[in-house]
């Protein structure tokens, strides 16, 4: 993916970022371990951000970052434990 400048105005910003596709892979689904074999793993994440969708482009930038429990930001997740598996679903 890469940053496309539109000259769009707007209420706040005299200017709009959007995001365009360059390229979409498929991916075999016997590439990744099933369902049945994740839930034997020991280690389990609870993957969930609740973000804006303004903030997509810092998420494709940086990934996701790991939130301070005490400060909860929007954009940032609450990681449980150090091992994290992100299975996407096949074209």
């Amino acid at each position: 993916m890469f940053l496309v400048k539109l000259n769009i105005c707007n209420q706040t910003h005299q200017m709009e970022y959007g995001v365009s596709v360059q390229n979409v892979f498929a991916v075999e689904s016997n590439a990744i371990p099933s369902l049945d074999d994740i839930k034997k793993l020991p280690n389990k994440v609870l993957l969930w951000c609740g973000s804006r969708s303004s903030n997509l482009l810092r998420h494709i930038y940086k990934g996701f970052l790991p939130a301070v429990c005490s400060l909860p930001v929007p954009g940032y997740m609450i990681i449980t434990v150090s091992m994290m598996i992100i299975t996407l679903p096949s074209i």
